[in-house]
C-alpha cells in the first residue's frame, strides 16, 4: 500500500532534512479557534507531545538554538560618549573579528611622531588635528601643565599647539580648556562680534597618551614684555583696557577665568600687534548667574596665583565674575607700580588675604598716585558687586575711557617692544631680575578640604 504523503506527521523530519534535524514548529490553536484540519486545540496527539519534548531535549544537549514563537526584542547598545581627545574610531577590517575592546591608536599616525629623551616633540613631527595636518616647527614654551609648540600646515599657516600627557594621578586642565574653547567657538559663530580677545580654536585629538589641541598663534606674554621694556603710563593704561575687554569677552561666553594675571595675556601678531588676548583657560568654570544657588564653599582650598588671586580664593570659596575683576585690579596696579603691592613679598597666604582685604577698605596712596584717578572709583565699584551679581561692565569701561581721554592716549601709537632695542630697560640686569624673582610664583591649586 502506497504511503499517503498528505498524512505525514507535523513536526516529524522528512528524509530531505533528516540530517539537519530541523523541525516544523508545532502551532497550537488559539482558544475558540480551529486548525486547518478542523480539529480543536485539544486534539494534539500524545505522540506529537512526546516528539516535541524529545526534540527539545536533543537540542539542549547539543547546545542548539530552540525556536520560539515570540521574537526577542533587541536591546539598543548605549551610545558611548567620546572624549574630545579620543582618536576617531578605526573602521574594522573584514578579516578582523569584532571585539568589545576599544580601538587601538592609529599606528600610521604614531609613526609620524618623533620625540627626544624628555618626550618632547621634535621638529618635523607631523600630527593630524581634526582635518588639518600640521608639522612641528619648534617648542614655544612650557609650564607645569603642558607644552606649547609652533606648528604649521601644508599652506604654511601657523598655529600654536598645546600638548599634555595623560596621567591618572594629575587632573587634566586641558580637558576643561578644550571644552571652553569649543563652546567659545560656537558662541562666536552665533555672535560674530563677540570674543575678539580670545583665541581661535581649530580642533583637538589624542595619539596614545599624548593629548593636544590647536589654537591661534599669538606673541609674547604681557608679563615677559614688561620685564624687558620700560613701559610708559600710556602703555600701562592701554594694556589695562585691553585686559579688561578680554575678561568681558570671556564672561559673555559663560566662563570665569580664575587666574587673571599679566602672564595669562599675550600680544597679537602682525595686524593684531596692538591687541591683547586672554589665554590659558585651563582653570575656567561656568559663570554663576544671580538665579543660581551659591555653593557654600569651593572644593579647592586655594586656586590661583597668590600675588593676584582674589580674596574669595583665600577664603576657600567659589569664584565668580567679581573675582576676575578683582584680580584684574591687582594686575593693573602691578603694571603702574611694579612690585609695590603691599603683599608682593609676603609668603603667608593668610597674611596676603588680610592685606588684600585692607587694600579694598583703604587703598594704598602710593599705588593710587601712580594710577589714573578713575581707578579709585573702579576699586569701589568692584568691591560693591554681589557674589553672583553681573558686574556693571559699562560703568567700568566708561571710567577707563575717561582716563584715556583725560591723558590723551593714542591707541595707534607703537608699543615699546615694537621700537626694539632702544626701548629696553636701561638697568636690565638688576630691575629685570628683580621682577622675574617676584613673578616666579606659579599658579597654585591646593585641595586641603
Amino acid at each position: 500500500m502506497m504511503p499517503d504523503n498528505n498524512r505525514k506527521r507535523v513536526g516529524t523530519p522528512d528524509s530531505a532534512n533528516a540530517d539537519s534535524n530541523k523541525l516544523t514548529p508545532v502551532k497550537k490553536c488559539a482558544p475558540g479557534n480551529y486548525n486547518a484540519k478542523g480539529k480543536t486545540k485539544n486534539c494534539v496527539s500524545k505522540e506529537k507531545i512526546k516528539q516535541s519534548a524529545k526534540n527539545k531535549a536533543e537540542s539542549s544537549k547539543h547546545n542548539l538554538p530552540v525556536e520560539k514563537n515570540k521574537k526577542k526584542k533587541l536591546k539598543k547598545k548605549p551610545k558611548i560618549k567620546r572624549s574630545p581627545f579620543s582618536p576617531p574610531p578605526l573602521s574594522p577590517s573584514p578579516n578582523t573579528p569584532n571585539t568589545s575592546k576599544a580601538p587601538r591608536p592609529d599606528e600610521a599616525e604614531k609613526e609620524k611622531l618623533r620625540f627626544d629623551a624628555e618626550k618632547k616633540l621634535l621638529s618635523g613631527a607631523k600630527i593630524l588635528v581634526k582635518n588639518i595636518e600640521v608639522t612641528v616647527v619648534k617648542l614655544l614654551g612650557q609650564g607645569g601643565f603642558g607644552l606649547v609648540y609652533l606648528v604649521q600646515d601644508s599652506k604654511e599657516n601657523r598655529y600654536a599647539m598645546k600638548t599634555e600627557y595623560f596621567c591618572e594621578s594629575i587632573p587634566s586642565r586641558m580637558k576643561m580648556e578644550v571644552k571652553a574653547y569649543d563652546k567659545i567657538a560656537n558662541f562666536r559663530k552665533a555672535h560674530p562680534k563677540s570674543g575678539m580677545r580670545l583665541l581661535g580654536f581649530y580642533g583637538s585629538g589624542a595619539i596614545g597618551n599624548l593629548k593636544f589641541f590647536l589654537m591661534s598663534l599669538v606673541g609674547p606674554s604681557v608679563d615677559s614684555l614688561i620685564a624687558k621694556y620700560e613701559i610708559s603710563f600710556a602703555t600701562a593704561l592701554r594694556l589695562c583696557i585691553e585686559m579688561f575687554v578680554g575678561i568681558v569677552d570671556l564672561h559673555e561666553c559663560g566662563f570665569v577665568h580664575r587666574d587673571i594675571k599679566p602672564e595669562n595675556y599675550a600680544i597679537g601678531l602682525n595686524a593684531d600687534r596692538r591687541r591683547v588676548y586672554l589665554v590659558d583657560l585651563g582653570m575656567v568654570v561656568r559663570v554663576l548667574e544671580e538665579s543660581d544657588p551659591m555653593p557654600s564653599s569651593s572644593k579647592y582650598d586655594f586656586i590661583g596665583t597668590p600675588l593676584y588671586a582674589p580674596r574669595t580664593s583665600h577664603l576657600g570659596n567659589v569664584q565668580t565674575r567679581k573675582d576676575d575683576l578683582e584680580s584684574w585690579i591687582y594686575s593693573c596696579a602691578d603694571l603702574f607700580s611694579p612690585n609695590k603691592l603691599p603683599w608682593a613679598h609676603e609668603c603667608d597666604r593668610q597674611k596676603v588675604g588680610d592685606l588684600k582685604e585692607q587694600f579694598f577698605k583703604n587703598p594704598s596712596a602710593d599705588i593710587l598716585s601712580q594710577m589714573p584717578a578713575q581707578f579709585e572709583d573702579i576699586i569701589r565699584n568692584v568691591n560693591m558687586i554681589g557674589m553672583t551679581q553681573k558686574p556693571d561692565y559699562k560703568a567700568i569701561r566708561d571710567l577707563l575711557e575717561s582716563a584715556a581721554t583725560m591723558d590723551e592716549i593714542d591707541f595707534d601709537e607703537p608699543f615699546e617692544w615694537e621700537l626694539g632695542e632702544q626701548a629696553k630697560r636701561k638697568d636690565d640686569s638688576g630691575e629685570k631680575k628683580k621682577r622675574k624673582k617676584n613673578r616666579s610664583e606659579n599658579t597654585q591649586v591646593t585641595v586641603d578640604k
